[in-house]
């Protein structure tokens, strides 16, 4: 079965398994996506996997390793470093659980979430409405739904100019521009 899954992993892959030329004295960093959200390409290799008979396996990710002295710049959102053991749920083998957060502020700058001061307030005010704490699940998924492409509902709003309300929708600016 190993055989069979590096044969699926090398072939037809921008990421083939390769021996790499480092030691265990090397100083390295390796970045992979972040360990709470699962890639299309994991979605993708499991249902290959699937489709060849291999159902022991329940997650896979990629990562890169760098030499210390060589590593690019990648986008924080997406990726992490892994080096560090204790933060690292792949490299030990086990599922991340769900835990209460104390410092919602904290936890989102750790976490690269994205939450702005806005946010921030909003969600610390409806957690303490609920009298309790968020877990680390909540944030991670209000942060998602939170992002860029799931904010559609920001360009139904009215548009406010100096504290002046406009009768018009921030989408209709944005869809008058396909008129002209």
């Amino acid at each position: 079965i190993l055989d069979k899954i590096k044969n699926i992993l090398s072939s037809n892959n921008k990421y083939p398994i390769k021996d790499f030329p480092f030691n265990q004295d090397s100083n390295y960093i390796e970045i992979g996506p972040k360990k709470l959200f699962k890639t299309s390409w994991s979605t993708n290799v499991i249902e290959i996997f699937q489709k060849s008979n291999i159902f022991c396996i329940q997650s896979i990710e990629y990562s890169i390793k760098y030499l210390e002295n060589n590593v690019p710049k990648y986008d924080k959102m997406i990726y992490e470093i892994y080096n560090n053991d204790n933060d690292n749920n792949l490299k030990k083998n086990t599922i991340p659980k769900s835990y209460y957060i104390d410092d919602i502020e904290i936890f989102n700058k750790e976490n690269n979430l994205g939450f702005d001061s806005h946010d921030l307030k909003y969600y610390k005010n409806k957690f303490k409405k609920l009298n309790r704490k968020p877990t680390n699940v909540e944030l991670f998924d209000l942060s998602q739904s939170n992002s860029e492409h799931a904010r559609h509902w920001f360009f139904r709003g009215n548009f406010i100019n100096n504290n002046n309300i406009k009768i018009y929708k921030l989408i209709d600016i944005i869809k008058s521009t396909k008129k002209k």
